[in-house]
């Protein structure tokens, strides 16, 4: 018997038709990847991980916030793992490699940053 292949979710549609995220998946992939390229590696509970977005672009934390959600949602991040969002460099690099083969940036513009937000790369 073949392995059952999970199906991505493709769509979420509020019933009130407010809104409509497609393929949830890829855009979590995509944020993933944008903070490997900002050199966000360290481990970090969600206020920090917001606390040092916020420091490098302003954004709304609503936003962020239900961005964490639809993720928990959606199963690619759990709620205890939500306390614990981590990106190793190793983890970094394979992710940039699958989406567009090019790593994210170079380790020791990683560490000026991770040093900028008061800790040090994973």
């Amino acid at each position: 018997m073949a392995a059952k292949r999970r199906v991505p979710l493709r769509a979420r549609i509020e019933m009130s038709g407010a809104w409509v995220i497609s393929d949830l998946s890829d855009v979590a992939r995509a944020v993933l990847l944008a903070f490997a390229d900002l050199g966000i590696y360290l481990p970090s509970p969600r206020e920090r991980l917001m606390l040092k977005i916020q420091a490098l672009d302003p954004l709304d934390a609503a936003e962020l916030a239900e961005f964490i959600d639809l993720c928990i949602e959606a199963e690619l991040l759990t709620d205890a793992d939500a306390g614990r969002l981590r990106l190793s460099p190793l983890e970094a690099k394979r992710l940039a490699a699958s989406l567009d083969g090019h790593t994210p940036v170079p380790e020791d513009q990683a560490d000026d940053w991770a040093k900028l937000l008061g800790g040090s790369p994973a």
